[in-house]
């Protein structure tokens, strides 16, 4: 190893120390980037769970609107089993809606002036109405 001298020495030592003192400066820019890269990673998951609970707020309504679906059409089928297919017909007279009627009642309901009972797909009533 080769000796240097005294100013060698405190030159290398000066060079050293002046690269230091750049450091601090150079943390904070560090420290910086990582509290805005934070910040905005946090904003980004708050965002991305609000999706989330959108989507499964959806998919719950969907699983209640075929939940529902299923219920009206399952009380739409005991309904039906319910009625005397030689004695009962349906006519549609909008979509949701029958016209539930008795085979006596259906010739009168054809005729013009006559009321029939008009009830939901589920068999629920809504009131009369006359045919025209």
């Amino acid at each position: 190893m080769v000796a240097r001298s005294l100013s060698e020495r405190i030159e290398i030592l000066e060079q050293k120390v002046g690269g230091l003192q750049l450091l601090p400066e150079r943390v904070a820019a560090v420290e910086s980037q990582i509290l805005q890269l934070r910040s905005e990673m946090r904003d980004e998951f708050s965002a991305i769970r609000g999706r989330f609970a959108d989507v499964e707020r959806r998919i719950q309504e969907g699983d209640e609107e075929t939940r529902r679906f299923m219920r009206v059409l399952d009380e739409e089928v005991l309904t039906i089993d319910n009625f005397d297919p030689l004695e009962t017909s349906f006519r549609k007279i909008k979509d949701g809606e029958l016209v539930h009627e008795t085979v006596s009642l259906r010739d009168k309901c054809n005729n013009p002036g006559k009321t029939c009972v008009r009830v939901t797909d589920s068999g629920e009533r809504l009131g009369q109405f006359v045919t025209t």
